[in-house]
């Protein structure tokens, strides 16, 4: 070669995304940035036949990142969340094949210098190896994640797996390494629906990581420093956090769309423009899943409860910590009797966490977002006798204190006319509770009441 010449590639990379969007999109991104870096680097990017049509209507990626196929093995994207666990299997079992038998053509002119790989793609680290290839395991997930799986046997050694979370939900986990002690009901979703089906296949293919020469996680360092550091300690694999694999490498950078994406970003963007404030909520299902009518349904009543959630869950949840901290502390958790009926099909609190219930005297949690006002005037108003009147038929002993919801002062009342102590939570950021401690400046200062417009 002459001196002058450079070499036109220097890095064949091989990456083989799991198919499926949340997948493969992270992986896309990440490979941009690669290519971004240099235009020695080519990178040859695996999917299916049905993929690659998908993909067509994408902007196009940058000159060297090509696309490769292999043929559809694997289940229809379109109906896969029919079967989860068979198109699980059937990723794990049918890919290798005509993957390796793509590599056999992609070894000419240039050798692949690495094949970076989907984590759950177990079988590339076999490929790999066979083929003395270095391989780079692709984490799309959190890091807690990845923790929970790697370590699974912990959970099975201590226990706590497999359970009944709706009845040890508020059990801790504080074995885990990285992971500070958790309830098992705030950990990955791995004890309940379609991913008890899968999650020992998981965890093995987690368990082939330590074989791989690279592990790259779409996770920032700096958030889950302590599960990383443990991670690192446990493996021999060489273990990077590339940050979050999202295109933000490429903001204000559209020249690449073709102009159908561009119109189609351009009628989206001005329909959202034009819906009056505050007037759309976006919710993401993922790529696969089927919403019935049925579900989305109960979507919409589980937004319509949400303000109330916000304020229910968190008295909770402290209820919850008192609770744990020792047997001698008993808690009554008033609700209306419709709020109990939502509530039974959580998790069951501790023994020490009872319920007590007052009637039905609000407008229904079903319909309430018709007129909220009207719901919030009738929680100041309708709900402090009935409370009083269960006070007066609690069992014994006698309240030590009322822990009650900042936005209902009439419990202050109610604790002041019996000399109990009253303990008020605030269940919003402290900045909304001293703008309204303070809101007669806003007044006083003329910027209220005012035209945000303007």
């Amino acid at each position: 070669m002459e001196p002058n010449n450079k070499p036109t590639t220097i890095c064949h990379v091989v990456a083989m995304p799991y198919p499926g969007r949340g997948h493969i999109n992270p992986m896309m991104n990440f490979c941009k940035l690669l290519a971004s870096k240099k235009d020695e680097i080519l990178i040859t990017f695996v999917v299916t036949e049905e993929w690659l049509g998908f993909l067509s209507s994408e902007p196009k990626p940058p000159a060297n990142i090509r696309f490769a196929t292999i043929p559809n093995v694997v289940p229809s994207e379109k109906g896969r969340a029919a079967d989860f666990p068979g198109f699980f299997r059937a990723v794990l079992t049918k890919m290798e094949e005509p993957f390796e038998r793509l590599l056999e053509r992609l070894d000419q002119p240039q050798k692949p210098s690495v094949i970076m790989h989907d984590t759950y793609l177990m079988w590339v680290v076999d490929v790999g190896n066979r083929r003395n290839i270095p391989v780079a395991s692709f984490w799309t997930q959190q890091m807690s994640v990845f923790t929970v799986f790697y370590h699974f046997d912990l959970l099975e050694q201590n226990g706590q797996f497999p359970i009944n979370v709706s009845e040890r939900g508020n059990e801790l986990v504080n074995y885990i390494p990285g992971i500070p002690p958790t309830r098992i009901a705030d950990l990955p979703a791995v004890f309940s629906g379609k991913v008890l089906d899968i999650v020992h296949t998981a965890c093995e293919a987690l368990s082939r990581v330590p074989k791989v020469q690279y592990l790259l996680l779409t996770s920032i360092y700096e958030l889950e420093s302590q599960t990383i550091d443990a991670i690192k300690a446990a493996i021999p694999t060489q273990v990077y956090s590339i940050g979050p694999s999202i295109p933000y490498f490429g903001l204000g950078d559209n020249s690449s769309m073709s102009t159908d994406s561009k119109n189609c970003e351009t009628s989206y963007v001005q329909w959202l423009d034009s819906q009056p404030k505050s007037s759309v909520l976006y919710i993401s299902l993922g790529s696969f899943l089927f919403v019935s009518r049925t579900q989305m349904d109960e979507i919409i009543a589980g937004v319509d409860r949400s303000c109330v959630r916000g304020h229910i869950n968190p008295m909770m949840s402290l209820c919850q910590l008192l609770a744990s901290k020792t047997d001698r502390i008993r808690i009554t958790f008033v609700v209306t009797e419709e709020w109990l009926g939502f509530l039974g099909s959580e998790s069951k609190p501790p023994a020490n966490v009872r319920f007590a219930t007052v009637p039905n005297v609000l407008p229904s949690e079903i319909g309430r977002a018709a007129d909220f006002p009207g719901f919030y005037e009738a929680a100041q108003t309708k709900l402090e006798e009935p409370f009083e009147w269960l006070l007066d038929r609690l069992e014994p002993p006698e309240p030590g204190v009322i822990i009650y919801d900042t936005e209902m002062p009439w419990v202050v009342g109610v604790g002041n006319r019996r000399d109990i102590p009253v303990a008020s939570l605030w269940t919003m950021p402290a900045s909304v509770f001293t703008v309204f401690h303070h809101f007669d400046l806003l007044v006083q200062n003329g910027h209220f009441p005012a035209d945000v417009s303007g």
